[in-house]
């Protein structure tokens, strides 16, 4: 295994998915990042099979919850991302998270502030620029045809 594979999360606390990951990865992940938040609903154990951060192609297991603020707001998510047959790393990340209170107010701080960019203006931008660049590819197809 690459070890970047093995990167501590403390070290990825607070970064974006497109800092990590190729680009088609990093957008699956915002996309069931922001259906977590949509439906309130947990992604548990998703397998996948992409490059982690070594680009090594390997499978996953990826597991989302949803955040909220002392009102039930669902103000973003935490999760993990881990060899789904490594269930030593599994069992380190979870006792390091439970034996740490210092690591559970980074994570919180950085998924709050990480937050702060899922907003419903923030993703019909998103939204926009995605078909506005499908929109440009069909009309070039179309004109190259």
């Amino acid at each position: 295994r690459d070890d970047r594979d093995r990167q501590p999360d403390m070290e990825r606390i607070g970064r974006r998915d497109a800092e990590i990951f190729r680009p088609e990865a990093a957008a699956g992940f915002l996309a069931d990042e922001q259906a977590v938040i949509a439906t309130g609903q947990p992604l548990i154990g998703k397998i996948e099979h992409h490059g982690g951060p070594s680009e090594t192609m390997r499978w996953f297991s990826t597991t989302k919850v949803p955040m909220r603020d002392s009102d039930g707001r669902i103000v973003g998510t935490a999760g993990i991302l881990l060899s789904p047959d490594d269930t030593g790393a599994w069992s380190q990340a979870m006792l390091e998270l439970a034996g740490d209170p210092a690591l559970q107010q980074r994570l919180i701080a950085a998924g709050t502030a990480r937050s702060a960019e899922f907003t419903w203006d923030a993703a019909a931008h998103r939204t926009w620029r995605v078909l506005d660049a499908a929109a440009r590819r069909g009309q070039a197809e179309m004109t190259d045809s």
